[in-house]
């Protein structure tokens, strides 16, 4: 089969799933990343005839996106503030939510020398694109599965970026941590109620061990941070959350009670409540 063979077989068997122009970006992407010939190559040579080899990968990738697979593991990498990062069924995709929180804390935060931790880092993406803009700062980012900070790992690698990376529960911290100038997270926050709501490619493919809190405490994890907080962070620190929209008020109430004052909200480009920072 031809080039724009397969692109109309995908274009058929996706069309109840996935607009057009969406179904046409991802073969282009497929095409680009399994074989390296540019995401022009569609336009430019639609009769190009496959192999039996690219044919079979191209027909394993149409399988996995009908079992609504998101097509960041297809791939096997995603982009995040301008960089390539890898990404597989241990770590969460990174979202455009998160970027907003990672530019909230460079536009807010001078350039001097900062000693920095990400709570539960996943793929490294929050820890690494701060590295990236601010390379003087000691980041610090921990996790609680070693394949997610293994593959952390080799993305700071890749990029030829230096962290502290730490296989730690955030339940059962080491008293060995320095003290920090700035604690950034986006931890599990989504509540078991909120399942019906989620889709298939996100509930079946995401781990769950980054998404859902303990069921009856959707503050667990930020209670948690806060009370690490308190011992770790130096004075006049900051404390940058990604947040649970339902739950921004008691989490707000809950920041005040552990003795943080400056207390701000920002909403996301969804317009939802979705960022929250503390200052002591």
């Amino acid at each position: 089969m031809t080039l724009i063979e397969w692109h109309n077989k995908y274009q058929v068997q996706l069309q109840d799933r996935c607009e057009v122009d969406a179904i046409r970006f991802y073969f282009k992407q497929l095409i680009d990343v399994f074989f390296g010939w540019g995401t022009t190559t569609l336009g430019l040579h639609p009769n190009r005839e496959l192999n039996l080899p690219e044919e079979s990968l191209l027909e394993t990738a149409l399988s996995r996106l009908l079992d609504n697979e998101p097509l960041q593991y297809i791939l096997g990498h995603t982009s995040f503030m301008g960089m390539d990062l890898q990404v597989n069924s241990h770590t969460l995709i990174p979202r455009p939510e998160t970027e907003e929180l990672v530019a909230w804390v460079l536009e807010s935060t001078d350039s001097k020398d900062r000693v920095v931790l990400d709570v539960g880092t996943g793929s490294g993406c929050i820890a690494l694109a701060l590295k990236k803009a601010r390379s003087n700062w000691i980041l610090h980012a921990l996790d609680v599965s070693p394949e997610a900070l293994d593959l952390a790992k080799q993305n700071a690698q890749n990029l030829s970026l230096e962290l502290d990376w730490l296989l730690a529960d955030i339940k059962a911290l080491p008293k060995t941590l320095p003290n920090f100038d700035i604690i950034i997270s986006n931890p599990p926050y989504v509540t078991a109620e909120e399942k019906k709501h989620m889709r298939a490619n996100v509930l079946d493919y995401e781990p769950h061990l980054a998404l859902f809190t303990p069921e009856g405490e959707p503050l667990f994890y930020y209670k948690k941070i806060m009370e690490m907080a308190q011992k770790k962070l130096r004075p006049n620190g900051r404390v940058y959350l990604e947040i649970n929209p339902m739950f921004y008020y008691e989490l707000g109430e809950m920041v005040v009670s552990f003795g943080f004052k400056k207390v701000e909200l920002r909403k996301d480009i969804f317009d939802k409540k979705r960022m929250l920072c503390c200052q002591r």
